[in-house]
This record gives structure tokens, sequence and C-alpha cells, in this order.
């Protein structure tokens, strides 16, 4: 899948939507996330979720480490 491809079905999604790569850096954050978690004039992607999101990065981090899916489950962005 490339970019382009991947990009365009998270957009269709009617979520805040944050992707990262494999170590937690941000690779395309949604519009509606940058809104919803006020990040709008922030620069987003590139950042380490667990240094934007402090309190909810480390499960994204721990799920991106141990390889168990959140599926079925959401986490809740907060600082």
């Amino acid at each position: 899948m490339t970019t382009p491809d991947y990009e365009q079905i998270l957009q269709s999604s009617n979520h805040g939507v944050i992707a990262t790569d494999e170590k937690g850096k941000i690779v395309f954050i949604k519009i509606r996330a940058r809104a919803n978690l006020q990040f709008v004039k922030r620069k987003i992607v590139g950042r380490n979720i667990s240094k934007l999101l402090p309190l909810t990065g480390e499960l994204v981090i721990d799920s991106l480490n141990s390889g168990n899916s959140q599926l079925g489950s959401q986490i809740v962005g907060k600082r």
C-alpha cells in the first residue's frame, strides 16, 4: 500500500485518526484529530506520539511493542 492509498482510506473515516510507524512516530493525522486535540497550529507529523499525548501515547507504544492489537478497542486521546 502506498502512502496516498492509506491516507485516502484514513481520510474517509468519520473519526479523528492518528497513524504512527512501528516506533510511535506520527506519520499521519487527520484534520479532525488535530481540531479535537487542539493541535491545529503545531507540527505533528514526525513527532513521537508519547511526547504529544503523554497519557495515552504509552498505550500505543505498548501495543506496537507487544504486537497485541487494540482491535475492537479505542484508545481515547488525552494530554
